[in-house]
Parts: structure tokens; C-alpha cells; sequence
């Protein structure tokens, strides 16, 4: 009998992958500013507030504190093992390059690492490097204008996969977490249909659904057909988890207001008897040219 393999693909629309650059991501805590006071998830809101206060408070730059146009600023911070922190991947927008605030508040970024000591993650009692992102709106916006019936596309803290809420940590830092745990109940899960295996027939689905307000998925479609069972694999592996003893999501937030998110993700089916013949010959292609 054929060896088979599901090969899973996990993203959010745009391709928005948390697991980039991770050293690691499964731990008790993330990173902890030293300064603040309290436990658990005090402490986790005392760094965010630090941070967005640092950053926000009395702009120092005419032309950053003249925009008007709202802005989700997102940046990377790698916190070595020793508590050493530094800029990971710095603020940036896709296609507003020239924005005015983006030298500022990387140079303010930088101050604040320079000015501030962080506790290093920690898992089983080790510490563990990691990467912890920060993230916040400026100018600030009025959330009363959010329509939470509305679907959206893009928001401030992204649905994720309830297993990692023990963790003791921002949303953005739970989310390569619940990404891992999201991929290992859909390869525990998801059966590749007889028929589509002795028939040798492969591909990628692409599934896509609301998350509500709740946490629950509603919507739940196919965008992209494969045929031979494997959609209907795909459905029923994505169906599964609102039978789940939770919501199987944290909702996505958009200024702190649970809003509906539009969710892509894409389920490659893979033969592993097809991917090793396939390497075999990648690996006689490249002897042959030697």
C-alpha cells in the first residue's frame, strides 16, 4: 500500500505567515519588560502600555504628528535567551514606503530597547530566545465606529487557534503557537480518501470561512477544487473543529472589538511515494550535471 503524506499549508490571506523567522515558538511566557510590576498578564499589559506610550506620547517629529491617516504599525523584536533584545524586523508598510513616521518610530524603537531590559521567554523553566512582535495604531482611532457585523479582511490582532491561552504572552505572541497546534489537529484529523489515494490524484484546496465573534466558523466554503474526496476531506476536517469542547478561535479584534474575519487556508494533499520518486529524480538530475 502507497505511503501517503498530507502536506498542510497554513497562512492568512496575503500570506501573512507568524511562523517566519521563530526560533522557537511553543513556551510558557513570552518576553517580559524587566520595569513592570505584577504577574502573568499584568505584566503583559504593563509592557504594552510602556511601549505604546513610549512610542506615542509627544511626537518629536512635525511631520509624523501632523498625519491624520490612521496606520497599524507592526514590528518584529528578537529577545536573545540573555535577555538581550534587538530589531527583528522594523516597521514597514508594503506599498507606503515613504510614510513619515516609519524612520521615526524605528529610531524610537530602537531607543527603547536601548532604555529598557526584558525578562527572556521561558519554557519548562529554561530560558528561550524569541521573537515577539509589537504592534499599534497611530494616530489613535475611535473604536465606537467598528461594525462588528461587517466581515473583514485584514485586522489589528488576527482570529487564532484556541491552545496556546495558557501561554502567558500578548495575542501576537500566542499566534505561532496556535498556528503549530492548528496544523497538528488537522494532520491528526484529516483522512486522504481511498479513492483519491488509488487513483493517485493530488493537490492543494484552498478553504476559506468567517470567524465570528464568538470564535465559531460560519461560511465554510471551498475557493479552490481539487476534486477526487478531497474537498469534501477538506470541509469535514474544517467543519470538525466548531464540535470542539470551546470556540475553536479567539476572534479577531480590530481596536479591541471582536469583529468577523475572512480565514484562507489552504490544505495541500501530497503521496509520499510520488514526493520521493520526485526527489530520486532531482537528485539524479543534479549526479548527472556533476
Amino acid at each position: 500500500m502507497k505511503q501517503l503524506l498530507i502536506i498542510i499549508s497554513l497562512c492568512f490571506l496575503l500570506c501573512q505567515s507568524q511562523l517566519l523567522g521563530q526560533s522557537t515558538y511553543d513556551i510558557d511566557v513570552a518576553p517580559l519588560l524587566k520595569d513592570c510590576e505584577g504577574t502573568g498578564q499584568e505584566k503583559v499589559d504593563c509592557g504594552i502600555e510602556t511601549l505604546y506610550n513610549y512610542m506615542t506620547v509627544d511626537i518629536q517629529n512635525d511631520a509624523c504628528a501632523e498625519v491624520d491617516t490612521s496606520k497599524h504599525y507592526l514590528a518584529t523584536i528578537n529577545v536573545k535567551a540573555n535577555g538581550k533584545a534587538s530589531i527583528q524586523k522594523p516597521f514597514r508598510f508594503f506599498k507606503d514606503k515613504s510614510h513619515p513616521c516609519i524612520d521615526y518610530f524605528n529610531e524610537k524603537l530602537e531607543l527603547f530597547l536601548d532604555e529598557h531590559k526584558y525578562v527572556p521567554a521561558m519554557k519548562d523553566g529554561s530560558k528561550k530566545e524569541f521573537n515577539t512582535k509589537i504592534a499599534f495604531v497611530y494616530p489613535p482611532v475611535n473604536s465606537q465606529g467598528i461594525d462588528q457585523e461587517a466581515v473583514h479582511i485584514v485586522v489589528d490582532q488576527m482570529p487564532r487557534f484556541r491552545a496556546c491561552e495558557s501561554m502567558i504572552g500578548s495575542g501576537l505572541d500566542k499566534e505561532p503557537c496556535a498556528q503549530s497546534k492548528m496544523l497538528q489537529y488537522i494532520y491528526m484529523t484529516l483522512l486522504y480518501p481511498a479513492d483519491a489515494r488509488a487513483n493517485n490524484i493530488e493537490g492543494m484546496v484552498v478553504t476559506q470561512f468567517n470567524v465570528n465573534t464568538d470564535g465559531y466558523l460560519e461560511d465554510i466554503a471551498i475557493v479552490r477544487s481539487v476534486g477526487g474526496g478531497l474537498d469534501n476531506a477538506s470541509l469535514a476536517v474544517i467543519q470538525s473543529m466548531n464540535d470542539l469542547p470551546q470556540p475553536p478561535f479567539v476572534p479577531g479584534q480590530q481596536l479591541g472589538v471582536p469583529v468577523k474575519v475572512k480565514y484562507t487556508l489552504p490544505i495541500r494533499f501530497k503521496l509520499e511515494s510520488n514526493n520521493s520518486s520526485l526527489y530520486q529524480k532531482r537528485k539524479s538530475k543534479r549526479a548527472n550535471t556533476n
